[in-house]
């Protein structure tokens, strides 16, 4: 009798710690099953549209030209949004422009996009316009090549340039009609016709005023032939 009693205890020992674990297993569910909700509502909620880009604030802005009409030097870059080297002269080549000579008046900077290295070449210049006509072609330029990812492979697709289009805040009805439609496209040839009937045979092409430099030059390059140009 006293052996039934000693096993009869042990067995409930030994049944307690599974039933201590219980609650904690549940609240384990429960804390994961919040987690999920609060993933899934934070997921469907709006993306905010990002502000325009700082290193253009307090600069004039034209369309795809940046600066004062009537600057002394201006400089006309034929770039494609899909050439690594084009996105490697922006930010090493233009963006100290945009410190230094752009804000007080010296020079006049624009952005001419070419179709030289395929189709989606031809439909990111297209997208990079419709943006231009909702007066936002520089946030819309900084979005393409930011998302560059090699050549042709998808990435400036028609579906992914929309889908650019709402991140940055564009009208996004307005915009596809306007993709939709190749509103654009004649534009886009006609300036890649331009660039070619200029001797430029590669991407970027930067032209001083009158002076052709090709590749993604050295900013104290583009800084020589602007101060030629200043100093006359």
């Amino acid at each position: 009798m006293a052996q039934r009693v000693v096993r009869r205890k042990a067995d409930q020992a030994k049944a307690q710690p599974s039933l201590l674990r219980r609650p904690v297993v549940l609240g384990a569910i429960a804390l994961a099953a919040v987690v999920a909700i609060v993933a899934i509502i934070l997921a469907s909620r709006p993306a905010a549209a990002p502000a325009p880009a700082a290193s253009y604030e307090g600069l004039p802005v034209d369309g795809r030209a940046l600066g004062v009409a009537d600057a002394p030097v201006k400089i006309v870059e034929y770039s494609d949004f899909q050439c690594p080297f084009c996105k490697q002269a922006d930010e090493t080549t233009v963006d100290p422009l945009k410190q230094q000579y752009i804000p007080n008046g010296q020079v006049r900077f624009e952005y001419q996009p070419v179709a030289f290295l395929g189709q989606e070449s031809l439909l990111a210049a297209e997208a990079a316009l419709c943006a231009e006509d909702q007066g936002e072609f520089w946030i819309y330029h900084d979005k393409l090549f930011a998302s560059q990812a090699g050549e042709n492979r998808g990435t400036f697709s028609v579906a992914n340039l929309k889908r650019f289009a709402g991140e940055v805040g564009l009208n996004q009805s307005e915009f596809n009609t306007c993709l939709d439609s190749k509103k654009h496209e004649s534009d886009v040839l006609q300036v890649t016709r331009e660039a070619q009937s200029r001797g430029v045979t590669g991407t970027p092409t930067f032209f001083v005023n009158d002076v052709r430099l090709e590749g993604a030059v050295p900013f104290r390059d583009l800084q020589t032939s602007i101060e030629r140009d200043l100093a006359k």
